[in-house]
């Protein structure tokens, strides 16, 4: 993801932004331009690759423009106008040099892995693949595309391809921390989180500021004692900073006092960090609420049996809220041999944006377009995700937030079949509300609002199982993990597939997960998460409240639990 990135050929830690820097130099912060001399392109190659090592943005751009002012279609010069154009973080412009580029410089790894990486930020995932798999053998000298091509292919959703490309840059500049951080994200996603505790331990040994890593390193492993929370108490004791810069602190502390059975001093800790992001976005409820409510509501009434469909290649999207259990139960169905999971994409939204202009006019639209217009986002979707479909019967996409997109997928793929994974409505609120997320989900850093938000989504909930009636297939968490025996067999019978002893052993399935769940899916189905929101049941009253004055009674929150 984003924050795994670098920003330019120094590979430097910390963000930087071109645009709003290039022409206002300080001195103790980047190095002044110097003047551009000489007419040779060698000499001016030179001196604009040494400008990126400096990161001396306004160099790059005068040895750039008499570049392509004298060579413009050399490779050189228009990888450099493209380095540039990647700074400023103009990734269209970015894109269209290397592109240009790679046409004229085939045998060039760098503009390869450069332009992948602009095609996989600009959401085109196919190309991006086929641009980056034919050079990942040949960076093997090449710490920074090493891990650019990396970086690139975890947002291709291939941790398992990025890992050896991730070790080498590692291996051949180990002092370079973003390596080392990335190295250690891989290892997270492929099932290997003792080693990527080991590399965050060693990274936080130097460097014990860095907050990110303090987060990331709660998430790898359990705590079982207090020693990463006393280094993290003295990071807030020596470097006083605004709550919203100790965000990722609090959440990490919230994760390991949890751990420790802490269940206060864990609360506490929480609603330090969710309250400090929702100072940021205070007006996340009502913004979600209306995007659920615009999108959402389309009627999918009259498609409650699913069309023909092909032998290959059936969707399954697996929908809900977030944390209500998804990971486990892509994981059980990817463990059958003919289910193929996409993970978590967004190649439905893209699909409409690219069909129909926007998500507005997609919303207004599909709803009475014609079939040849819905085919043609389907064919979208499946060109983008082609690079990872393989030959299955089923494939899935287990995106939480393809929900306010039922209606619409329903009519884009009459053969999709829809999983709706449930949750006790406190375990799950709670559940999200100490779960940091990244730009999405913006109710769920207020217990209220949560509520609020729940209730919603239930009454969408209901009339999508109302309208897809056969393919909407609802699974409880609290079932599943109770009784795995029983509730497997059944989900895979409504799928239409055959029993495979493999999904009752969903710990064994070796695929990358890159979810929040992508530790606890590598252990056996266990029922331990089930009732943990009660340890905090006295901190969670606007959370019931809400939930009672939206239509909640004490009984039917209680529903799940009776029927365990």
């Amino acid at each position: 993801s984003e924050e795994h990135r670098q920003s330019d050929l120094e590979c430097q830690s910390e963000p930087f932004d071109a645009k709003n820097t290039v022409g206002k130099h300080k001195p103790h912060q980047f190095y002044l331009a110097i003047e551009v001399k000489g007419s040779d392109t060698a000499d001016l190659s030179q001196t604009a690759r040494a400008a990126i090592g400096r990161r001396d943005w306004q160099t790059l751009s005068r040895a750039a423009t008499i570049l392509l002012d004298k060579e413009p279609n050399a490779p050189e010069t228009l990888f450099l106008a493209g380095v540039l154009e990647r700074a400023k973080k103009n990734h269209v412009a970015a894109r269209n040099y290397f592109e240009r580029a790679l046409g004229l410089g085939a045998e060039r790894q760098d503009i390869a892995v450069e332009l992948a990486s602009q095609l996989s930020i600009l959401s085109h995932h196919r190309a991006a693949f086929d641009v980056l798999e034919p050079v990942l053998g040949r960076l093997k000298d090449s710490p920074f595309y090493s891990d650019l091509a990396a970086t690139t292919l975890i947002e291709l959703g291939l941790p398992e391809l990025a890992l050896p490309l991730a070790q080498r840059a590692s291996f051949l500049q180990p002092t370079v921390d973003i390596f080392s951080a990335n190295l250690a994200s891989c290892y997270g996603y492929v099932g290997q989180p003792q080693r990527a505790a080991e590399i965050y331990q060693a990274l936080l040994a130097a460097r014990p500021e860095n907050r990110r890593n303090h987060y990331f390193l709660s998430r790898v492993r359990r705590a079982t004692d207090d020693k990463h929370l006393q280094q993290m108490n003295a990071v807030l004791k020596s470097d006083p900073a605004p709550d919203q810069r100790n965000i990722f602190l609090f959440f990490a502390q919230g994760k390991e006092l949890e751990d420790l059975g802490q269940w206060d001093d864990a609360f506490a800790a929480y609603q330090r960090g969710c309250a400090a992001v929702k100072k940021m976005i205070p007006d996340g409820l009502p913004m979600e609420l209306d995007k659920l409510r615009r999108i959402a509501s389309a009627s999918a009434g009259g498609m409650g049996s699913a069309s023909d469909y092909p032998v290959r290649g059936r969707p399954i999207f697996i929908v809900g809220l977030p944390r209500t259990g998804s990971t486990l139960t892509e994981r059980i169905l990817s463990s059958h041999s003919d289910v193929v999971s996409l993970g978590e994409t967004r190649y439905f939204e893209q699909a409409i944006q690219a069909t129909f202009g926007s998500i507005h006019a997609a919303i207004e639209q599909i709803p009475s377009c014609s079939r040849d217009k819905l085919d043609s986002v389907a064919s979208y979707f499946r060109r983008e995700a082609s690079y990872r479909l393989g030959d299955g019967r089923f494939f899935i996409d287990k995106l939480p937030l393809n929900f306010i997109f039922v209606p619409h997928i329903a009519r884009v793929f009459p053969e999709a079949l829809f999983v709706y994974t449930r949750r006790q409505p406190e375990a799950v609120c709670f559940a999200m509300f100490k779960q940091l997320f990244t730009g999405e989900y913006l109710y769920s850093y207020d217990l209220a609002d949560l509520g609020t938000y729940y209730c919603e989504h239930e009454h969408f909930r209901a009339q999508f199982a109302n309208d897809l009636t056969e393919r909407w297939i609802e699974v409880s968490y609290e079932k599943m993990v109770s009784m795995p025996e029983s509730e497997i067999p059944l989900l895979l019978k409504k799928l239409g597939l055959p029993m495979a002893e493999a999904c009752l052993t969903p710990q064994k399935n070796r695929g990358a997960s890159m979810t929040a769940s992508s530790i606890q899916v590598r252990q056996p189905i266990h029922q331990s998460a089930v009732a943990g929101w009660r340890h905090f049941e006295a901190h969670l009253g606007p959370l019931m409240f809400a939930l009672h004055k939206n239509g909640f009674s004490a009984n039917d929150l209680r529903v799940e639990e009776s029927n365990e």
